[in-house]
Parts: C-alpha cells; structure tokens; sequence
C-alpha cells in the first residue's frame, strides 16, 4: 500500500511545478488490488505528502482535494475547476 503512495508521490514531483489540473491515486485505477477503504487510506496519505510539499515550496499557489483521487490544481485555474467559495477553502 505504502508502495503506491510513493509511486503515485514521485509522478508528482514530476509533474510539478505545472500549470495543469493534475490528478493522481484514481480510485478506478486500484479497485482490482485494493478495497475501497484501503484506497480511501491511500489517498489521505497522499494528500498529506503533497500538501507538505506544496507548503514548503509552493505555498499559496495551488489548491489540492480528494474525492474520487487526489486533485492538485494551480490556484489561479482553481476558480474554473472548484469556484470561487471552495477555491478559497483548498488553498495551500
């Protein structure tokens, strides 16, 4: 489980600094190895490395949030993709 995290992580670091609505950890993409509280779990581990790093590098530039997988979004699309009140809310 934690090797998916890591995995899924390290595509980030990739992918950043990017200017894109980024995704990551898709629910659908784990269903055949893993239950979906395990995936749920996943996700909140995730969610919580990238909100660490965003703090420490990219602070109050992008907004992240989960539901079906872990969405990191510039804040300055944020607007189009959230609006304006959840925006607000998911800043990091």
């Amino acid at each position: 489980m934690d090797d998916v995290v890591e995995y899924e992580f390290n595509n980030f670091l990739k992918d950043m600094p990017s200017h894109k609505h980024l995704i990551y950890l898709i629910a659908d993409d784990y269903n055949d190895e893993y239950p979906g509280n395990q995936i749920n779990i996943m996700q909140v581990k995730l969610d919580s490395r990238i909100r660490d790093y965003l703090k420490q590098f990219y602070s109050g530039k992008y907004c992240i949030y989960s539901d079906w997988c872990v969405h990191v979004v510039p804040k300055n699309i944020s607007l189009e993709v959230l609006g304006e009140k959840k925006s607000k809310f998911y800043v990091v």
